[in-house]
């Protein structure tokens, strides 16, 4: 049969290309070697990429709500069932320089980037995730969605690469085929779908550490924090640098009830 495909758009880490941004899983039992095509249209497929070895993925057994960013997380916990492979725990450090990276499909059709600590299977192939980091490369809206119960999960290995897009294909829709290596285009065992990526890589981080200061005259005095995709490592001081010919912000001004009342550029 065809394979189970994922795609991910995720957002640019460090120098990254925003076309290597837009990531392909796969699983096929029993698993052999998947070629990826794509083209602008259902005909004139390019194989891009191949990949060689099967992912880890996964749904989500229950819920995941809402949670908090740039701290350890140890009072909610994720239950996947996974369709393939195992997953395990590692130590603070380990986590800390990266281990355990995975994505969720939230509840708003993004993807949230977390990692988590310690890994305990409940049950055959279902795994209760703990010690989590959660809204991470800049995916807290993701992690504030939420994601609904049956929603993708992928451990964010080396088994999960670049899908092939080009330059100038960021935010244009392609038409993707992916199957054994070897076999006719037209056969049963491929996988085909519709997807647009490099969107996300595109998109400026949002600020950080909002902070209001009312004053003596009755104004307000607004500051924040940017943030960069480019820089590396966990910083405490100093400022991220500007990635973009300009640096523009857009704040809005909003009622209790969440209305906008005024937008300031």
């Amino acid at each position: 049969g065809a394979p189970h495909v994922v795609t991910l758009d995720l957002p640019r880490t460090g120098d990254t290309p925003v076309e290597e941004r837009f990531l392909i899983a796969a699983r096929l039992e029993p698993w052999r070697p998947l070629a990826v095509f794509a083209s602008p249209e259902e005909t004139g497929l390019e194989q891009r990429t191949t990949l060689t070895r099967q992912s880890t993925i996964g749904t989500l057994r229950a819920s995941l709500v809402a949670g908090f960013e740039g701290r350890r997380d140890f009072g909610r916990a994720i239950e996947v069932e996974l369709l393939h492979g195992a997953l395990e725990s590692v130590s603070d450090a380990q986590l800390l320089h990266g281990a355990n990276l995975a994505a969720v499909r939230a509840a708003n059709g993004e993807w949230e980037v977390l990692q988590f600590q310690n890994a305990l299977e409940s049950e055959p192939s279902v795994w209760r995730l703990t010690g989590l980091l959660r809204g991470e490369a800049g995916t807290a809206a993701a992690m504030r969605a939420g994601a609904e119960a049956g929603a993708s999960f992928v451990l964010l290995d080396g088994t999960v690469v670049p899908a092939g897009l080009r330059t100038g294909e960021t935010g244009i829709a392609l038409s993707w085929s992916v199957g054994p290596t070897g076999f006719l285009l037209a056969g049963s065992n491929h996988a085909r779908f519709e997807a647009v990526g490099g969107v996300r890589a595109r998109r400026p981080l949002p600020p950080v550490h909002m902070v209001a200061r009312p004053q003596d005259d009755g104004s307000l005095v607004i500051e924040w924090q940017r943030r960069s995709q480019r820089a590396s490592g966990r910083k405490i001081n100093g400022t991220a640098p500007v990635e973009d010919m300009a640096e523009a912000y857009r704040l809005n001004i909003c009622a209790p009830d969440g209305a906008v009342v005024r937008t300031i550029e």
